[in-house]
């Protein structure tokens, strides 16, 4: 998978990431570790103590759709601009270049392969942030969450928060970057 944020969990990040809870976890700034607002008994829809691919992609598809304005089942480049946060004084610091926001939804679009329209399926970016979130979370390979992985994850990523979203080693890690 590309190295570039989890988050998030997509998570698209900071929009995406409260879109889709865990799955799109959030990108810098509002990142508080994985699984900060993972609410288990949400996503466990069968009560079974275990969070399913199924259950996940879900959730996620629920929850990114909510930034879908015209209901089309698609993100377009300004609903994605749009569900971003402001960041305050960035005119400021470049009156002269494009938008952060802006600039994040191109990245974004290229990375989940965009239509020519410039769009992207929501099942798509769900999709691929589940897939994402098991193969960092799913300690046992079953290819579902139990809260046990889950609080593994969110220690993990606190962890890495701590250290500026750097590995160890200094390296940017294994996340999707927008």
């Amino acid at each position: 998978m590309a190295r570039t944020s989890i988050g998030i969990t997509a998570a698209l990040t900071i929009a995406l990431a409260g879109a889709a809870a865990l799955p799109a976890a959030a990108e810098r700034g509002g990142h508080r570790g994985a699984g900060h607002s993972f609410d288990f008994s949400q996503v466990d829809a069968d009560g079974n103590g275990a969070a399913t691919r199924d259950e996940l992609i879900a959730q996620a598809t629920a929850r990114i759709g909510e930034i879908d304005t015209d209901g089309d089942g698609m993100l377009s480049r300004e609903e994605i601009v749009a569900a971003m946060p402001d960041r305050p004084g960035s005119a400021l610091r470049n009156p002269f270049g494009s938008d952060r926001a802006e600039r994040r939804a191109d990245r974004m679009l290229t990375f989940f392969g965009a239509t020519e329209e410039g769009a992207v399926a929501i099942s798509e970016i769900a999709e691929r942030r589940t897939d994402a979130l098991l193969a960092r979370a799913d300690a046992d390979s079953d290819g579902a969450l139990s809260e046990d992985e889950i609080e593994t994850a969110r220690e993990r990523f606190a962890s890495r928060d701590r250290r500026g979203h750097h590995g160890s080693d200094g390296s940017r890690g294994d996340r999707d970057r927008f």
